[in-house]
């Protein structure tokens, strides 16, 4: 065999191990294993008002599972219209991901220093109105809530692991969110739960 073949095939079987992993697989995050409040409203409405800007430091459109698409899922896994008139109407109204970067220690001496390069701070807001007639009315109730969580990364993370550490903090952010929903739904719509199973 040439030597030219040779490299060829030792190209062809090294080749794989040059290539990237492939991506992450990252479980649904879905609100299932709550509770769902039966609410005596016709429909559950979501509006979204967050428009995210698509520039740094904002990277929610960058992440597995952005904030909003979160929230728009426990809404749907949540909530539940068992009545005959009246509507729900669910606001994103924050939902944010935002990148900093942080200053690293430059020259040679950062060459041997692994530190903490990033900070992602994920922001999200969303209320709970009920308008017993139409969504045209004044609303009769109102449940809100607000969560933030950050975390630092160290420099040299893998893509598959930033988008783990993207969505693990997603996670945790709107655990937070489902308490202080639940808690507050409890307390100010409780004239519209029928029931909660």
């Amino acid at each position: 065999m040439s030597l030219l073949k040779r490299l060829a095939l030792l190209a062809v079987v090294l080749l794989p191990a040059c290539a990237a992993p492939p991506p992450v697989q990252l479980p649904d995050m879905t609100f299932t294993d709550r509770p769902r409040f039966l609410l005596d409203v016709a429909d559950v409405q979501i509006v979204d008002q967050y428009q995210p800007p698509f520039r740094l430091p904002n990277i929610e459109h960058q992440v597995v599972v952005p904030p909003a698409r979160a929230i728009d899922r426990w809404a749907r896994d949540r909530l539940v219209p068992v009545g005959r008139s009246g509507v729900a109407i669910v606001t994103i109204k924050d939902a944010r991901v935002l990148e900093h970067s942080l200053r690293v220690t430059p020259g040679v001496q950062g060459v041997f220093t692994k530190e903490q390069a990033a900070r992602y701070e994920v922001i999200v807001e969303a209320s709970i109105e009920v308008r017993p007639g139409s969504a045209n009315m004044p609303s009769d109730a109102i449940a809100t809530a607000r969560a933030e969580r950050s975390r630092t990364v160290a420099e040299g993370i893998s893509p598959n692991e930033l988008d783990r550490v993207h969505y693990e903090l997603i996670e945790g952010v709107m655990r937070d969110l489902d308490q202080q929903l639940d808690t507050n739904v409890r307390r100010f719509l409780v004239a519209y739960i029928r029931e909660i199973r």
